[in-house]
């Protein structure tokens, strides 16, 4: 018996990251999953939607819900080849990341009023208060300051695990995190950034229209001390942090 090894397949190099973490398969466990499904149908499905009605209004509960995996549907079939769990663990972060504005935000009474996930990113809406330039600084960056621990988290799974799959995701949440905090437009810098010069401000046009600027632009000194420092120390924070996951399978995994 004879074996040729100009018959062997060419082996491709492995990619720069794996899209799908390493779990074992459970055939069992998922026939069982589809039996219960064929069983049920959409039919299972009432009882949570019912519970969701049941704990908060449409806007608040199911619009979040539906985006959230409306959006994750629309990235799997935009990049396709097991990219699901790429798309989720960015979008949960990002979920994560909203959900710090949103308590942020209620420390000064702001009434939460629902949230939306986009192929862009996501969204919080609250009702805005007798808040200040400062105070909605800090609402700005607690949306990072969370997006970038849940980053921390994943590069630390990476380390203890050894997958790529999460020195990935780690990278991706911190270029995201770090990506919103450019001066500009309803991205979180510009929350941040109106303490040093109001125009910046997403609540320009409103404030000005109310004619409480005076009020509203209060940033004392200290409070530009302040967020310079945590602006600019959370930005190269998470620019190390993106180039930590970039590079560190190569030091520890190859």
């Amino acid at each position: 018996m004879s074996y040729d090894l100009d018959d062997e397949p060419a082996k491709l190099p492995p990619p720069a990251f794996d899209l799908t973490p390493s779990v074992p398969s459970s055939p069992a466990g998922r026939s069982k999953a589809q039996s219960a499904f064929k069983k049920t149908g959409w039919l299972g499905v009432l009882p949570v939607l019912l519970l969701l009605l049941k704990l908060g209004s449409a806007s608040k509960i199911l619009l979040p819900l539906v985006s959230f995996f409306a959006t994750i549907w629309f990235y799997t079939k935009l990049v396709p080849g097991g990219a699901f769990w790429m798309v989720f663990g960015l979008f949960f972060m990002i979920f994560l990341h909203e959900c710090g504005h949103a308590l942020a935000a209620r420390r000064f009474g702001m009434k939460y009023e629902g949230m939306i996930f986009t192929p862009l990113g996501g969204m919080v809406f609250h009702r805005f208060g007798n808040t200040n330039v400062v105070q909605d600084a800090y609402v700005g960056i607690m949306g990072p300051v969370t997006g970038g621990l849940c980053a921390v988290v994943a590069t630390l799974i990476a380390h203890l695990t050894g997958q790529r799959f999460f020195f990935g995701l780690g990278a991706l949440c911190f270029a995201v995190n770090l990506a919103n905090l450019a001066p500009g437009g309803p991205l979180d810098g510009g929350w941040i950034g109106a303490v040093f010069y109001r125009k910046l401000s997403p609540r320009f046009d409103s404030i000005r229209a109310q004619g409480v600027s005076e009020s509203y632009y209060c940033a004392t000194q200290t409070d530009k001390v302040k967020y310079g420092f945590a602006w600019g120390g959370l930005a190269l924070f998470l620019l190390l942090g993106a180039g930590w996951c970039k590079y560190a399978p190569a030091w520890f995994l190859d």
